[in-house]
């Protein structure tokens, strides 16, 4: 069976040794999938450069991975669940937070699934007026 080599952030060079350490730095590890990317310096420098604009953003970064951490849940990835559940540990926040926050997540996006598209459409009227 083939293997994707992962890349040591211990032994990484030039541009991914950069790169690794600064995952190292925001989150304290360098999961896996990240080290499999630095396999191409211009493809673990475009995924990390989709976080680029957040950096700025007006919302902070407990509140960013609670987002992710809905998204991965609806996206069925318990992969990207578990590891935005550790950052969201990491930054001071209770496994009974995070279950809230996750029962929460599935509520809404229950309800968003019986949405229609007119419900939609007649929603996007409502917040515009």
């Amino acid at each position: 069976m083939s293997r994707i080599n992962v890349v040591d952030p211990k032994t990484a060079a030039g541009e991914v040794k950069q790169l690794l350490d600064g995952v190292q730095q925001q989150l304290g590890v360098v999961p896996n999938f990240i080290r499999a990317l630095a396999n191409s310096p211009k493809a673990l420098s475009a995924f990390l450069g989709l976080y680029g604009p957040l950096g700025g953003a007006a919302v902070d970064k407990a509140t960013q991975e609670r987002i992710a951490l809905v998204v991965a849940e609806e996206n069925g990835c318990q992969y990207c669940v578990i590891a935005h559940e550790a950052v969201l540990v990491k930054a001071g926040m209770s496994r009974e937070q995070i279950q809230a926050a996750a029962r929460i997540a599935a509520v809404v996006n229950a309800i968003a699934a019986t949405l229609t598209a007119e419900d939609a459409s007649g929603a996007e009227m409502a917040v515009a007026a």
